[in-house]
């Protein structure tokens, strides 16, 4: 088991050599990553240990044509990641299976009640902040996103997750929610059912700026392109979390405390069961 330093400065674990390996496979680890074998004093980097030797002997991990490959910063913390759209998106819809709405729907109330005045707390404070600045929805919510994803993966959580789009990607995830907003509002007001289409086809654009350092627009097309191809599904995802949500409403108006972050689960283990097997897998 080892202790890892993340890119975002947070130390997880203990984990296991398993979940370093995938952690590599999904460009959240590399070579450089520092972590320390359980009994030991010693930081060393991951390309240092013997036991992960092979993961950077060869080309780095294969997420289509071309690789994703650091190119800039964002806001000087995090690398932000190219690919192709297309080929990524041709790649992750090869793997396509129908989506289990029933196992997120249980798998998000289990994590609910096990945290349940973290998730309950932090839906309410960024809620709260979300009312009052709206335009910072992307940045906000973005960070909600990544503090369910973390539950979802039996990470290390807490509180301050829910704001860390604010050091993470702020400039991409504030793009995402300005874009989609703009554009879904113009969809409304030519039709109804654009407006519906958009609201699922961006659904995981904010996961994959946080997760996966895309830049806001190839992370709405990637979003878009996956969704075309189960759009069944995620319509049925998104009614189950529109129906959740009315209930939610109806018990006082404080029941959305409790239904918003069970759908923001629901959409974290969504976005693990159709983007989380190739990125493992590759």
């Amino acid at each position: 088991m080892y202790l890892i330093i993340a890119s975002d400065g947070r130390t997880y674990g203990p984990v296991s050599a398993q979940e370093i390996r995938s952690w590599v496979a999904s460009n959240r680890a590399n070579a450089q990553t520092l972590a320390q074998l359980e009994g030991s004093t010693e930081w060393k980097p991951l390309g240092s240990y013997p036991e992960f030797a092979d993961l950077f002997s060869g080309p780095p991990p294969v997420y289509g044509q071309p690789a994703y490959t650091a190119s800039s910063s964002y806001n000087g913390a995090q690398d932000r990641v190219t690919i192709d759209v297309d080929q990524e998106a041709s790649r992750i819809n090869a793997s396509a299976k129908a989506l289990d709405i029933g196992s997120c729907f249980s798998r998000s109330w289990a994590v609910l009640t096990a945290n349940f005045w973290l998730v309950v707390g932090a839906t309410f404070v960024v809620e709260l902040i979300n009312a009052a600045i709206g335009i910072l929805y992307g940045v906000l919510i973005g960070g909600l996103f990544l503090l369910m994803l973390r539950l979802v993966r039996k990470e290390k959580t807490e509180f301050g997750d829910a704001f860390a789009g604010f050091s993470i990607c702020f400039l991409p995830l504030f793009l995402c929610g300005l874009v989609a907003g703009i554009l879904t509002f113009a969809g409304f007001l030519c039709c109804v059912l654009p407006f519906f289409y958009l609201l699922l086809a961006w659904k995981f654009s904010l996961l994959l700026v946080m997760d996966q350092r895309l830049d806001f627009w190839p992370a709405m097309m990637l979003s878009m392109k996956v969704v075309n191809k189960r759009f069944g599904d995620i319509l049925l995802l998104g009614l189950v979390a529109f129906l959740i949500n009315i209930v939610g409403g109806l018990c006082c108006y404080v029941g959305i405390f409790v239904s918003i972050p069970l759908t923001l689960l629901m959409t974290a283990y969504a976005y693990e069961d159709i983007f989380g097997p190739t990125r493992r897998a590759a």
